[in-house]
């Protein structure tokens, strides 16, 4: 029988005036050997995911966080490479181009009811239905969808990465439009208490007044929380129950100055480098999934849609 690796591996000598490198010296080669497999076998175990989820691997995995993540933007998610050209499905009435017309979103909406939601007009009309009659289905049944010529996914993702996005479409879409006025984007929810959640869980990396962060890469139109909060309150909810795709904080945005884009189309922390790095240095947004109700989500977007705007 294998011997405790939990105590073995991480034994710590009583005696200070034996180091841990000592320590690791004294043990023979094949423990060093066992000790090694069984923390690699221990990593397989906790990340074995097909998805390369960057900035998520300290946080703990849902798969239908993951797949939401997926259907906002499955490349940068999964850290797999970005499509080429525009989607062979894209309808000819659409009006984006290239990646971007591979994303899921950017045909079924971020309510998840395409041509009948808030796509029905504007920039993102397709055309194109959405997938809410896809809830509770078969996660199987899903996938084969995804891998059909009209989809196309199945020569861009795995079938583990597929399994994750239906996994989405199939249990994850919740309430995508609960509390939304469809005609003037107001979100039904408590202002005082949506603050008291944003200064718990937000304010670390958006700031007291929702600038902290800027996701335009053009000086003259700033993005913030709140902007996006006004603009578009169905995205902004799928982004609190499910995450940000990619979007790390790394060194350069952490340190990028007020205004200045740091790559990706994300701008800087404006200055606010020391302030709570610790927490946020190397992540990405989390999923609120599991910490926040519906009703509490809907509190903080009607709070944040009183952030500014620009």
């Amino acid at each position: 029988m294998a011997p405790a690796w939990g105590s073995l591996c991480y034994w710590r000598p009583s005696a200070p005036s034996l180091s841990e490198g000592e320590v690791d010296m004294r043990m023979n080669s094949s423990t060093r050997r066992w000790c090694a497999a069984a923390l690699l076998s221990l990593s397989s175990a906790v990340w074995a995911q097909d998805c390369n989820d960057l900035g998520q691997r300290s946080q703990p995995v849902d798969p239908v966080a993951q797949g939401g993540r997926m259907y906002d933007n499955w490349w940068v998610t999964c850290g797999l490479p970005e499509p080429q050209g525009q989607h062979p499905a894209y309808p000819s009435v659409g009006k984006q181009s290239g990646a971007t017309t591979w994303r899921c979103k950017e045909c079924h909406g971020w309510d998840y009811r395409g041509k009948d939601g808030a796509y029905a007009k504007g920039s993102h009309f397709t055309g194109i239905a959405g997938i809410s009659g896809s809830v509770g289905r078969d996660l199987s049944d899903i996938v084969v969808v995804l891998q059909d010529a009209n989809h196309g996914f199945g020569k861009v993702m795995s079938e583990a990465n597929l399994r994750l996005l239906a996994r989405f479409v199939s249990q994850g879409q919740g309430t995508g439009a609960s509390g939304i006025n469809p005609l003037t984007k107001k979100v039904a929810g408590g202002t005082r208490v949506g603050k008291a959640i944003f200064q718990r869980n937000c304010i670390a990396c958006h700031g007291s007044t929702g600038r902290a962060l800027n996701f335009s890469d053009k000086l003259d139109e700033p993005e913030f929380i709140g902007t996006i909060a006004r603009d578009n309150p169905w995205e902004l909810l799928h982004k609190i129950r499910n995450g940000q795709p990619g979007g790390v904080m790394d060194e350069r945005r952490i340190n990028a100055p007020s205004g200045e884009a740091a790559g990706s189309g994300t701008g800087g922390m404006h200055g606010r480098g020391s302030m709570g790095r610790h927490m946020i240095q190397g992540q990405a947004m989390p999923s609120m999934r599991g910490i926040l109700s519906v009703k509490q989500m809907n509190d903080l977007a009607a709070y944040l849609q009183t952030l500014p705007a620009r």
